[in-house]
């Protein structure tokens, strides 16, 4: 699971994302689904840049304020410990992450196809990522 992040200025927004490809070619990429309405894609359309990070298994209640199925008066970003990037705003509570520019985008009737170019990442030890399947929340340890 990951939450990506796009925005400058305060005008940030977020999104839970459940599922992302990341392949590394000559250059390592990104790619992922969003619905053309997204408040997301207007903020990675106007930067050109974004921030994806990697969820662990205490992150569940992150991922659910992100996903909006979780109350959080006042935006999701409220209340957490945000610093402004240059790809936009960063979770400190989530120290593995990538910091992304946009290649390109491909459009379809219901989503789009976002695909960006990993600038650089920083990776933290990374035990328990918070992974879903199969309509529920997974570890690793689950059997």
């Amino acid at each position: 699971m990951t939450v990506v992040t796009a925005g400058r200025d305060g005008r940030w927004t977020g999104l839970t994302v459940s599922s992302l490809l990341v392949a590394a070619e000559e250059e390592a990429r990104v790619d992922f689904l969003l619905g053309p309405d997204s408040y997301l894609w207007d903020a990675i359309r106007d930067t050109g840049r974004f921030v994806v990070h990697i969820l662990e298994t205490s992150h569940r209640a992150l991922s659910d304020r992100f996903a909006g199925v979780a109350p959080s008066p006042g935006g999701p970003f409220v209340a957490l410990d945000v610093d402004n990037s240059e790809y936009g705003p960063v979770l400190d509570a989530c120290p593995s992450r990538a910091y992304c520019s946009l290649e390109s985008v491909r459009k379809s009737v219901d989503h789009m196809l976002v695909e960006g170019v990993i600038e650089s990442v920083d990776l933290h030890d990374l035990d328990a990522p918070l992974q879903w399947f199969r309509g529920s929340y997974r570890s690793l340890a689950d059997r």
